[in-house]
């Protein structure tokens, strides 16, 4: 019997609408406007940092929260390869951020080309509990005041080819 009451009760058509429901569009368009960045003619900008990452054809741009530290989640669609890019404020060391579900094995200080015209780098290697997880190869370096730490995910069965994939994406970088 309570079903059928509960049937009823659902499947009675509305007159007016709930008011929870009464502003949920400006809600949705308020979500759409807090975003860290956008991408537009191929180029994901941050609205706050201003710097900005090439979104070639084949990867897609996932801007983050405008209050958020990861800024862009971006994707190559046909290799699953990701790179994100976090920031953080500027004050402490580079050394890598914990990461939930992996960690950091290996780290180095140095010059590399991953991230070109950013001075020294701090590198790092997260190793996932799930060997079949994607590995996270990390560059770290201090610009402006901000930490940025700008991330490459690479898929367990092709380690190499996923680096240089997310590699070339990052050295488009302009801040």
């Amino acid at each position: 019997m309570s079903k059928l009451w509960w049937a009823l009760i659902l499947g009675c058509p509305r007159t007016a609408p709930l008011p929870e429901a009464q502003g949920l569009s400006s809600v949705v368009e308020a979500s759409a406007e807090a975003l860290a960045g956008e991408v537009r003619e191929g180029r994901f900008r941050d609205r706050r940092h201003g710097w900005e990452l090439p979104i070639p054809e084949g990867w897609v741009a996932y801007p983050g929260p405008e209050a958020g530290l990861m800024r862009v989640a971006v994707e190559k669609v046909a290799t699953a390869v990701r790179v994100e890019v976090w920031v953080f404020s500027g004050g402490g060391d580079l050394s890598a951020r914990r990461r939930e579900g992996c960690f950091w094995s290996y780290e180095d200080q140095g010059h590399f080309t991953a991230l070109e015209g950013a001075g020294p780098i701090h590198t790092a290697t997260c190793i996932p509990d799930d060997p079949a997880g994607p590995r996270i190869y990390a560059s770290i370096t201090r610009r402006a005041g901000q930490i940025l730490q700008v991330e490459v995910h690479a898929p367990a069965d092709r380690l190499v080819a996923a680096k240089e994939e997310g590699d070339a994406l990052t050295r488009g970088l302009i801040w």
